[in-house]
């Protein structure tokens, strides 16, 4: 009974533990101008550790569960149909994002969460026709649904093995 229990709480908490959504993960840095059908540089690979760079305009970075524009400048964006970002999970290793919302804003005046969209695998910001200022940044939070890793598998494998030998176990002593 104790190796049961044991076995049930490994897998809940296999389970609960959850990674942010960006941690030790590479996606796309994509900038678009001037619709989302237009690459306007090349892409670039980013993470974590390995910040996105716009010359003498600004910086994108990614803490665990989130992106961060450090402004270098400042000016106002064309007015076009869109003038931003895409970030992008090309490599498949992030769940589908659910969420994607401005957590602070001291650089872009009018940034707000209409501002932004997404889908399973991108996240947009198109800041047309908004004012930015230099030395002043946006913090954007992102969610996506939980993507197991091999370790949570290997758990609730580990689990589900106890179970049936503590059952074996008890239909062999009756």
């Amino acid at each position: 009974m104790k190796k049961t229990l044991l076995a049930i709480a490994l897998s809940t908490v296999s389970m609960l533990s959850q990674a942010g959504v960006f941690d030790g993960k590479t996606v796309e840095f994509q900038y678009l101008f001037p619709d989302k059908d237009t690459n306007y540089q090349a892409a670039t690979l980013i993470s974590t550790s390995v910040p996105a760079v716009m010359p003498e305009l600004f910086n994108v970075s990614l803490n665990d569960n989130g992106i961060v524009v450090d402004f270098l400048s400042s000016s106002i964006w064309n007015n076009t149909l869109f003038n931003g970002f895409r970030i992008s999970d090309v490599k498949n290793q992030l769940g589908d994002f659910t969420s994607f919302s401005v957590l602070s804003n001291t650089g872009i005046s009018g940034l707000s969460n209409s501002n932004l969209s997404f889908d399973g695998n991108n996240l947009y910001v198109n800041w047309q026709g908004l004012a930015f200022e230099e030395g002043k940044s946006a913090v954007f939070s992102v969610a996506a649904a939980p993507v197991p890793e091999p370790e949570t598998y290997a758990l609730m494998g580990l689990g589900l093995v106890s179970l049936l030998a503590a059952r074996r176990r008890k239909v062999t002593q009756a």
